[in-house]
């Protein structure tokens, strides 16, 4: 009868040991989920710093381009220019405004965009897109 329970007290040692071992693991699992969800969420936020990084080169890249100045048409009666010139001269007048117009454009697209990652996006909806 010894050999019996020396068999059972070695057979529930190891039961126990495996419980152990068992919650152990469960506890790993947990811990390498949570350093997952924080190793992605430092790199979402790495993403989202990038994003506004170049949003806010792009913003004075497009500032720099624009012109300030006020875009002038040419008169509609001139008697020393003929109608080719004056037509020329409108026309360049017209893609001058229609630059600064895509400017302010993308300008406005950037901001709206860094808005967007500032208010909106939680570093998870952000790292989806």
């Amino acid at each position: 009868m010894g050999g019996k329970e020396i068999h059972n007290a070695v057979m529930s040692n190891i039961q126990g040991l495996a419980k152990v071992f068992s919650s152990y693991n469960d506890e790993v699992l947990m811990k390498r989920e949570e350093l997952l969800q924080y190793a992605q969420s430092a790199i979402t936020g790495l993403k989202m710093s990038a994003d506004l990084a170049r949003i806010d080169v792009e913003v004075l890249s497009s500032r720099s381009k624009l012109n300030f100045s006020e875009i002038k048409l040419p008169p509609s009666e001139s008697n020393d220019k003929t109608s080719e010139e004056m037509a020329f001269a409108t026309t360049e007048a017209l893609k001058e405004a229609l630059s600064q117009i895509r400017v302010y454009s993308k300008l406005k697209s950037l901001l709206l965009e860094k808005k967007a990652i500032h208010c909106g996006d939680s570093p998870e909806t952000h790292a989806q897109k």
